[in-house]
């Protein structure tokens, strides 16, 4: 096997930017991401074990279940070494759990989008510094605007978006019966959601909350009533109520539940991009002319020839071991002049103890013969 150290101008290294789209629909306290179809698998219902609406973080236990063939689980055991948990000690019997015991969780994990009806006890306090630091950027960042006041508030997990929600690319859309009630995006791109929509609707024009790009929160404050045509229980706290922008998104995965009746006319869309950063590598890496072209392959050598091994007191002969011709000729039943060819077919990567940590594989072999100087662009993801 042959080992080739890199030089400075085979090895690039840039980081890439991305905006991943992202959509959500929520209807009847059911959530759905990017239109999410969950195929069933050999040993379960559901592929990834997560449902409708959510990712799961780490892709463990796809297609597993308990019975047929486990389930994939973190654990430490329990030990006198102090290498534990932080929430657990060394002392015997502690929290139930004696040295030598095994502490256990649960994958997969998985997140979603969450809804919460705030009222002024609890209140936004958590969030006062934040939303009082983007008053730079609008008014309706000011904290005062919360005090008091029940809001919606949607959280978004940055698995989602990355390092935070591109400018620009919010959009919620609020649904009645199957028909767009109200429309609202960040079309300033400075925080402030603005109903957009339909054209001279209740409300149109007006702010209706401010989204946390970074943080991943959408604060809902308007309580306009967007009709009067239906009445629904959006939140426990409230019962029936007609629809408004601060109800946006009840249902999902609902910190704040909605009555026992559920949402069965209203729904909701939400839209946004991501930004995320993607460290990429980029490798060149060489075949020479005359280089790499023997294998150890047990093909690449042919023992029919120079007759059969002979062995006596006097004379000791053995086949003959030569390279393969494999050179192909335009003459029937013949080969051409032999010409040293081997195939390239995966390219191994090392570290610096000649470790092996990545592997590339090429689609088709590659012709390699010794008159041939190839280069192979490898690019990995971080």
């Amino acid at each position: 096997m042959a080992l080739f150290k890199f030089k400075r101008h085979e090895v690039l290294f840039n980081t890439l930017k991305l905006h991943p789209s992202n959509r959500f629909d929520v209807y009847h306290s059911r959530t759905y991401y990017n239109s999410d179809w969950h195929p069933s698998a050999s040993f379960t219902d559901q592929e990834t074990l997560t449902p409708s609406g959510y990712v799961s973080l780490y892709e463990i236990n796809v297609d597993r279940n308990e019975d047929a063939t486990g389930l994939i689980y973190p654990y430490v055991v329990k030990g006198g070494d102090g290498a534990v948990l932080n929430t657990i000690t060394t002392q015997v019997g502690s929290v139930g759990y004696n040295v030598g015991d095994e502490i256990s969780g649960t994958y997969p994990l998985s997140a979603s989008i969450v809804y919460n009806y705030l009222t002024s006890t609890p209140s936004a306090s958590a969030l006062r510094n934040t939303l009082n630091y983007n008053k730079r950027l609008s008014p309706a960042f000011d904290y005062s605007n919360f005090e008091g006041v029940n809001f919606g508030l949607v959280s978004i997990p940055s698995i989602f978006y990355g390092s935070s929600i591109k400018k620009g690319t919010i959009d919620l859309k609020f649904f009645l019966s199957g028909t767009l009630l109200a429309q609202a995006q960040d079309e300033r791109q400075n925080g402030e959601l603005v109903q957009v929509g339909p054209v001279g609707s209740t409300n149109s024009g007006s702010t209706i909350g401010v989204v946390l790009y970074k943080e991943g929160f959408l604060l809902l404050t308007s309580s306009v009533v967007l009709s009067t045509d239906h009445s629904e229980g959006y939140v426990n706290e409230v019962g029936g109520a007609y629809p408004q922008w601060r109800f946006f998104g009840a249902g999902a995965n609902a910190i704040t539940p909605p009555t026992s009746d559920g949402i069965p006319s209203s729904s909701f869309q939400l839209n946004f991009s991501g930004t995320m950063f993607l460290p990429n590598y980029t490798l060149f890496c060489r075949a020479h002319r005359g280089e790499l072209n023997n294998s150890t392959n047990p093909t690449f050598i042919s023992l029919d020839e120079g007759g059969p091994q002979l062995v006596s007191g006097s004379v000791f002969s053995q086949t003959r071991k030569v390279i393969k011709n494999i050179v192909s000729s335009s003459l029937l039943h013949s080969t051409a002049s032999f010409e040293k060819t081997t195939f390239i077919s995966s390219i191994g990567i090392y570290d610096r103890e000649k470790k092996l940590i990545g592997v590339a594989k090429l689609a088709t072999p590659i012709k390699k013969t010794e008159d041939l100087d190839l280069t192979f662009k490898v690019k990995f993801d971080m």
